[in-house]
């Protein structure tokens, strides 16, 4: 019976994101100042999971004050220093920044941190 009662709001809170997604397939965000900065903030943890020795990557991209991207995960490789790891992270960052051509456009107000 407990079951049954996950699924059917597992179930409900599905059709309420693809019903979001359906209507806002048509908004975007839209800035009337040309002084519009992304920024990009990356960090990792070195060996963070204890079963694979594998480092957790997180960053996240923000125009003005609200984030257009954001990812939290295990790299897929197993780095052998905190160096390492940073560096890992730093080129998924940069991976996703470069995915769809996103990069090219906002390319001269582009900034990663680490």
């Amino acid at each position: 019976m407990h079951e049954q009662s996950r699924e059917r709001a597992l179930g409900r809170d599905v059709k309420w994101i693809l019903r979001y997604l359906k209507e806002s397939s048509d908004m975007a965000l839209c800035y009337d100042d040309m002084d519009v900065r992304m920024h990009g903030y990356v960090n990792s943890d070195f060996a963070s999971d204890v079963d694979s020795q594998k480092s957790t990557t997180g960053y996240v991209f923000t125009l003005r004050s609200g984030a257009v991207s954001s990812v939290l995960r295990l790299q897929k490789v197993v780095t052998l220093s905190t160096t390492e790891a940073e560096y890992v992270a730093v080129i998924e960052a940069c991976k996703e920044l470069l995915k769809d051509g996103v990069c090219y456009h906002w390319s001269r107000y582009t900034r990663v941190r680490i």
